[in-house]
């Protein structure tokens, strides 16, 4: 019984450890197209969000906001001309992905994909073009439904 309940653990942490290493939309879209074009990539690490949690000018909303968010990635482009071409790869990737991601709402020209395990939203993804320019926001972490809806404000 005992050598049962130790594998079993082993398996656990294995999968925690593996989960913890799984590539993100937005990383995967930078080693599949970045290279010859202006995308960019800005990333708010574990440790920024922690800090920022610290600041004595978030409130407690914003606070349990916070608390959900592992790491925000935003990508974006600067040339124009490359704009169209990098809005359609992004959404026929994630489309390529449909067992992972599912569309979750359409508004203004904006498309928010989440992936889930179980009830929780582990990432979620906005793609959409403003200005002649493309937003890729990632979103990863353990965030609930209530926590989507105060983002989209629906």
């Amino acid at each position: 019984m005992k050598r049962l309940l130790s594998i079993l653990l082993l398996a656990l942490t294995s999968l925690t450890v593996a989960a913890q290493h799984e590539t993100d939309f937005a990383l995967h879209f930078m080693k599949t197209y970045a290279q010859g074009t202006s995308l960019t990539c800005k990333t708010v690490s574990p440790t920024m969000m922690s800090a920022m949690l610290q600041s004595d000018a978030i409130n407690k909303d914003t606070e349990s906001l916070l608390r959900q968010i592992r790491s925000v990635r935003i990508i974006s482009n600067d040339k124009i001309s490359e704009t169209q071409t990098l809005h359609e790869k992004a959404e026929a990737l994630i489309k390529a992905n449909k067992g992972r991601y599912q569309l979750y709402d359409t508004f203004d020209g904006k498309n928010l994909y989440t992936r889930k395990r179980g009830d929780t939203f582990v990432e979620v993804v906005l793609i959409t073009k403003q200005e002649g320019h493309l937003y890729i926001i990632d979103l990863t972490g353990s965030m609930t439904e209530a926590f989507i809806k105060e983002i989209t404000n629906s």
